[in-house]
């Protein structure tokens, strides 16, 4: 009952694993240093706000697509048992 449960789920939950990767980044800056920290850090240190926070966008952008990637790849390959 539950690979055909999971396998109906499975895009809401890789969707809901992205939102959480990037709700950490959020949560993370009162308590770990990330990429949102180090960008704060550059933009206090030169003043250039702008780029800093661009720069890490993108890669926040470039984590949540490969992230989204991976995990459809890998859902069917080794969740499911096929290949598609």
């Amino acid at each position: 009952m539950l690979p055909p449960a999971l396998r109906r789920v499975w895009p809401s939950l890789v969707s809901q694993i992205i939102i959480v990767m990037l709700g950490s980044a959020v949560c993370g800056q009162i308590s770990t240093e990330e990429l949102s920290y180090a960008a704060n850090l550059i933009q206090s240190r030169n003043f250039r706000s702008f780029e800093a926070f661009i720069l890490a966008t993108g890669i926040y952008l470039l984590l949540a697509i490969g992230l989204r990637y991976a995990l459809n790849w890998a859902g069917p390959r080794f969740l499911f048992g096929s290949r598609a």
